[in-house]
């Protein structure tokens, strides 16, 4: 791969002036109290947001050290580590915060090293945790770090602060010596992580994704159709992608292309929220985005999806577009007798689901439509509302999702199980099975 892409790193300044001093605390606040422009940042309770390596801790801390320290021109630098995504990936997402740490700090002190200043910088950084926002794959894990820097620095030769500059001229090139630095950094990283290897598993992953993005993903041809009545149909238990894709493309089968699929990822411990959306019919940024929630989900977070497409990017009931099909969730809490009276109740019922999904902590029945029903306005959705709260009701379904007003938030199932399910045959017997997942 280019190598002057594993870790793009980039320096900013504000000026000490009052607008800009104004910008700067408003960027700082903003580095404390968000992961994005999108998502606010979760603060975990004993731990700092900020490490301090000399700026201190809090906006208040590092706003003070920013004004005393300044120089003439600078109130403060900001510098920006960010690993490029394909790498990350390469690091096991417990490994990925530590990784990231370590290179701020290491690329940091190298570079003020490799330019003479055997004092060292004061510096603090936070560490923010996004997903990739580009429209060919986005949602990939993306740990960065923001680093605050002082307008001067201490110079031993003449025992006093001096300005501190990042020059860029024929003369001398900070900014590309802060490249090469991070680029040499970063292969120590990678060694150290991911092994001696690193460049090849990075080959083959580049490989693989174009693999992907050709493969066709079109539904197959489906020659019998699910009645609203509900003909029973088989739902296969395996732990794969393609039974996922293959449960998804049954569900969405004549759905339009423009209307959006929301994927949702909630860390079970720190309530982090992270979504996908993608058109239903964009094959490549759907198959990028469900990259995207496998990779969170290998870092704990459970994966949820919407079953109603939206006309627009937004949770609102409002948004929501068209219902492929009728749903409904059973909690079993882990307990064999309830999971089979659950069951029960489900292949009792007429019609029978199309397919039930086992996610080991309860059940997720789905009753496909022979189309997929157009909710064009409130009392079309009001309709559907109805239809689902009556089903609930009927079939006991977990009193916690019985507001289906919205008609999201459907569990998929969490950690790395998956299930499919298709258009013929019975209903998955839940215990036989295992704990399949659909996401």
């Amino acid at each position: 791969m280019d190598r002057r892409q594993m870790c793009i790193a980039n320096v900013q300044y504000k000026k000490p002036d009052a607008t800009e001093s104004k910008r700067a605390n408003g960027l700082l606040r903003y580095l404390t109290y968000r992961e994005s422009h999108d998502e606010q940042a979760l603060n975990v309770p004993g731990r700092e947001r900020w490490e301090d390596h000399g700026m201190g801790r809090s906006v208040t801390e590092i706003a003070a050290r920013c004004e005393a320290l300044r120089s003439e021109h600078v109130l403060m630098f900001s510098l920006v580590y960010n690993v490029n995504p394909d790498l990350i990936a390469l690091v096991a997402p417990e490994r990925r915060e530590p990784f990231v740490r370590e290179l701020t700090v290491q690329t940091t002190e190298a570079f003020f090293a490799a330019r003479g200043i055997d004092t060292g910088v004061e510096y603090s950084f936070v560490l923010h945790h996004r997903g990739t926002t580009d429209e060919q794959e986005p949602g990939r894990h993306n740990p960065h770090t923001h680093v605050v820097l002082p307008g001067t620095f201490y110079d031993e030769g003449l025992g006093e602060r001096a300005p501190l500059y990042f020059s860029r001229n024929r003369h001398i090139d900070h900014i590309a010596l802060l490249h090469d630095i991070t680029e040499q950094q970063m292969e120590a990283q990678m060694e150290r992580y991911v092994g001696l290897d690193w460049e090849r598993r990075v080959d083959d992953l580049e490989r693989i994704r174009e693999a992907e993005q050709g493969r066709d993903l079109e539904p197959q041809t489906q020659n019998d159709s699910v009645s609203k009545q509900g003909s029973s149909a088989d739902a296969a238990a395996a732990g794969s992608r393609a039974d996922r894709k293959t449960f998804l493309q049954a569900l969405y089968t004549g759905a339009p292309d423009d209307l959006y699929l929301e994927l949702r990822c909630l860390h079970p411990t720190t309530g982090a929220v992270r979504t996908f959306w993608n058109r239903i019919g964009d094959k490549r940024a759907l198959a990028a985005g469900f990259r995207g929630a496998d990779d969170l989900n290998g870092q704990g977070y459970g994966v949820h999806f919407a079953p109603c497409l939206r006309r627009t990017q937004h949770g609102r009931a409002e948004a929501v577009a068209l219902l492929p099909a009728l749903w409904l969730d059973i909690d079993c809490d882990d307990d064999p007798a309830r999971r089979e009276a659950g069951l029960s109740r489900l292949r009792s019922f007429d019609p029978p689901p199309t397919a039930i999904l086992d996610s080991g902590g309860g059940l997720h029945a789905y009753w496909f439509l022979t189309e997929p029903a157009l909710l064009p306005d409130d009392a079309a959705r009001n309709r559907a509302a109805g239809i689902l709260r009556g089903l609930f009701e009927t079939l006991g379904g977990d009193p916690r999702l019985r507001q289906v007003r919205r008609l999201d938030d459907a569990p998929a199932g969490q950690h790395q199980h998956q299930a499919g399910a298709r258009r013929s045959g019975g209903a998955l017997p839940g215990a036989a099975s295992g704990a399949a997942r659909a996401l």
